[in-house]
């Protein structure tokens, strides 16, 4: 048998505000595109069951236009006659019961399995017994419904559960919301254990698998290739195969301690430009920037550098020190003094400059001390 493990697809993420030419959000359409990337190996592959395990959408209350795609993409699945079981994960479970699951609806799709009233079920799918743990009311709950999964000796036994997991490593995504199992609690007697929640594709024990998020919604996953696992149970293997994403690139920080105004401009355009950002989704971190040369920026250069990126960020990490150096070393003199310094770098054409600093003046002298 064979089980082809996805997860955390996040269907209905929108970011940065840029439209396509249907005018839809290009990041909520690169996400649709990577989950049916997925369906279309499915129907190649034709695995024995489809699990997911947890954050098909990306909110409690998804748009529309998510929920319409994620019905056309399911029904494929459902049309060839391959399970789909999903449970539910933290985006997508709703704090109070009285709210109601978007899952409610998959309940009427013949082969949907889907799970998320916050309790362990077992799915039986051919010679698959399927443990689905998904995300509970909170901690305590979480670790009691998954002391129901046990194994069946019968039958291959897969887990799968919605979580970060703390061992050796940790596998967690910082979110209020998440929950975290201690790898302790992943019983080496099931023979495949399908975790969702952290988005890179890792391996956190002998039987335990993240397969990752199908595509990337944060900076954190830069590096990360994306994809799904595809579980063949009669040779005991687990291939990562993976699928294209946007592709995101994290500068390596430019740190200007000690770098004149020209050399960091020119350090940040050759950065830009040297990461060849079309289509893609760039960050730069400039740190230790002295606020004069922050000043002195040509920040339309640095725009141009990055036009034909989807989206680009970056971040100034300013230091408000004198342009000298030491704030100690440039002491305040008199109010008159400094204008004259402040004016020196003020262009004044086209005005009546003399006029204006003798009025300006006049006005300095009346409370000089």
């Amino acid at each position: 048998m064979r089980l082809l493990h996805v997860s955390d697809t996040h269907l209905g993420y929108a970011a940065y505000g840029r439209v396509n030419e249907r005018g839809l959000n290009q990041r909520e359409e690169d996400v649709f595109r990577a989950f049916a990337r997925v369906v279309d190996a499915a129907l190649e592959l034709s695995p024995d069951v489809v699990l997911h395990s947890g954050d098909l959408f990306d909110s409690v209350r998804p748009t529309n236009r998510a929920v319409t795609f994620a019905v056309e993409q399911i029904l494929r699945l459902s049309q060839k006659g391959i399970p789909f079981v999903v449970i539910s994960g933290n985006h997508e479970t709703p704090k109070l019961r009285e709210t109601g699951s978007v899952f409610r609806f998959l309940e009427f799709f013949p082969n949907v399995h889907p799970v998320y009233k916050g309790a362990y079920e077992r799915l039986d799918v051919g010679d698959l017994a399927i443990h689905c743990v998904p995300h509970c009311a909170n901690q305590d709950e979480l670790l009691a419904e998954l002391s129901f999964a046990k194994p069946d000796g019968r039958r291959t036994n897969v887990l799968a559960a919605h979580a970060g997991v703390l061992g050796v490593e940790a596998f967690k995504m910082g979110e209020f919301n998440e929950q975290i199992l201690p790898a302790s609690a992943l019983s080496p007697a099931f023979d495949y254990v399908a975790l969702g929640h952290y988005h890179g594709n890792a391996q956190v024990a002998d039987n335990a698998w993240y397969a990752g998020s199908t595509e990337r919604t944060s900076f954190a996953e830069a590096g990360q290739e994306k994809g799904y696992n595809l579980v063949d149970f009669e040779s005991e293997t687990v291939a990562f195969h993976k699928i294209p994403a946007r592709p995101m690139v994290d500068l390596a920080p430019i740190d200007c301690a000690g770098l004149g105004d020209a050399e960091v401009q020119s350090r940040i355009v050759e950065a830009v430009e040297g990461c060849d950002p079309a289509g893609k989704i760039v960050r730069l971190r400039v740190r230790n920037l002295p606020s004069h040369v922050h000043a002195a920026l040509d920040f339309a250069r640095i725009r141009r550098a990055a036009a034909s990126a989807l989206h680009f960020q970056a971040h100034y990490e300013r230091t408000h020190e004198a342009a000298g150096g030491d704030p100690q070393a440039a002491p305040i003199g008199p109010l008159a003094e400094e204008f004259d310094r402040f004016v020196a770098a003020v262009p004044l054409a086209g005005l009546e400059r003399e006029r204006i600093l003798a009025r300006a003046k006049a006005a300095l002298a009346g409370v000089s001390p």
